[in-house]
């Protein structure tokens, strides 16, 4: 199974130096300094990524690009450490890794309501604080049907009975 990690922009370097992925998918906004940092940070990394450009919205505002299908997923066959990061890390890369574990699972032939709720798990163990960018969730319920939708609501129920008073927030920023 791929061991995941789920950070943010500001950590990015230190995580790459602890988790020591061999594969990393990168998540920024599609202008801006985020994107300059990142690309820097995974330069200087030498690791594989792949990068993808879109804002932290629902839907289109103010000409704001949301994420779509064509932004999802670039992975190699299986990579044993993947890290994912946005910004913040609790947003857009928690629902990016959702699908990037759906789709690796896939590939294994395991689609099953058990195995999305395996994922959500796998994803909230990597980052308690995430709050999963529901237009990827929706993307993710598209691509994957019943598994899609397991995800969703074990993502939702791991969500409202996490105890936040015992995460370290700490490393997010």
């Amino acid at each position: 199974m791929t061991e995941i990690s789920i950070t943010g922009i500001f950590v990015l370097e230190r995580d790459i130096e602890r988790f020591k992925p061999d594969f990393v998918l990168s998540i920024t906004d599609r202008d801006g300094c985020d994107q300059e940092i990142a690309l820097d940070v995974l330069a200087k990394a030498q690791v594989p990524y792949h990068h993808m450009g879109f804002y932290d919205v629902p839907r289109l505002l103010n000409g704001c690009v949301p994420p779509s299908l064509p932004d999802m997923i670039e992975l190699p066959d299986a990579p044993e450490r993947l890290l994912v990061h946005c910004h913040a890390g609790v947003s857009r890369s928690p629902a990016v890794a959702l699908i990037a574990l759906a789709h690796l699972s896939a590939r294994m032939g395991e689609t099953s309501e058990e195995d999305g709720r395996r994922i959500a798990q796998q994803v909230f163990d990597a980052q308690p604080m995430s709050q999963p960018n529901k237009r990827i969730l929706a993307l993710a319920q598209q691509l994957f049907g019943d598994m899609g939708d397991a995800m969703v609501r074990e993502g939702i129920m791991l969500r409202e009975t996490c105890d936040y008073s015992k995460v370290a927030a700490n490393d997010i920023w």
